[in-house]
């Protein structure tokens, strides 16, 4: 190569690398790769659609792997496995749309939350004038789909006495008994029954959600107990997504419903 070209190209390659933008250096105590937990059957937080996993917390993962400067690596865990699987280090966060209740805060240390939601009902439209009425569902036995090992079937065990609660590992299993009158109603989080019912993207016709929240709660994040470099992180990105808007765009790709972002 001519002695001038080799220079211009030289100096067009420290060009180029100046104006690259910088990786942000790795925050101290932030594990490489940073192992994340997800469950699959929760939509639209985290579900498997045309064979691949995504949904919001999928998302938030990647946003996470630009933010800290860590790659991260997605765990694919059943929810009842995320806590122990957590505590027994084989992933370093839940992110798997996890409620924060008293008996897990005893376990875990939960970042801030992103996400106000709770309990709501959905049932068939054809059943709307005797199920959608107040106090319909604790005046009989009706059958109620709930999905194990969640906030929405400790509250339908604990507050419907009349009920027969029937719990499924999935949600589209318990959609699917909804839909074929094995159950009555459906109790599940609120960003799911939004989704069934309100999204025009993936409303299931047969359905209608009854919109009034039957708990107050919230979702946030899970690290182990000590991790607290780690915790840091993860609340100083919510706190920077929350201030840039990233929090709410990301929430807006799956949610088409007013939600409240804290």
């Amino acid at each position: 190569m001519h002695r001038r070209a080799a220079i211009a190209l030289a100096l067009l390659l420290l060009f180029a690398a100046g104006c690259a933008r910088p990786q942000p250096l790795p925050p101290p105590g932030v594990p490489a790769p940073l192992r994340v937990g997800i469950a699959d059957n929760y939509p639209p937080l985290a579900f498997v659609e045309n064979g691949r996993l995504t949904g919001i917390e999928v998302d938030f993962a990647a946003a996470l792997q630009q933010e800290l400067g860590v790659p991260v690596e997605i765990v694919q865990t059943p929810f009842d496995s995320l806590i122990p699987d957590l505590l027994e280090r084989r992933i370093d966060v839940i992110m798997s749309g996890l409620s924060v209740t008293p008996e897990r805060a005893a376990q875990v240390r939960f970042s801030q939350s992103y996400l106000d939601v709770g309990q709501m009902l959905a049932i068939r439209k054809d059943a709307a004038g005797t199920l959608s009425a107040p106090n319909a569902l604790t005046e009989e036995e009706w059958r109620v789909a709930v999905i194990a090992d969640t906030t929405g079937a400790a509250w339908a065990e604990g507050n419907l006495p009349r009920a027969i609660v029937v719990p499924y590992t999935s949600v589209d299993d318990a959609v699917a008994a909804l839909r074929q009158r094995e159950v009555d109603y459906l109790v599940h989080d609120a960003p799911t029954i939004w989704r069934l019912t309100a999204d025009p993207a993936h409303v299931d016709e047969d359905l209608l959600g009854l919109y009034h929240p039957l708990t107050e709660e919230r979702l946030a994040w899970a690290v182990r107990p000590g991790d607290d470099a780690l915790l840091l992180a993860l609340d100083t990105a919510l706190a920077r997504w929350r201030t840039s808007g990233k929090l709410g765009e990301i929430q807006a790709r799956w949610i088409r419903t007013t939600v409240e972002v804290r």
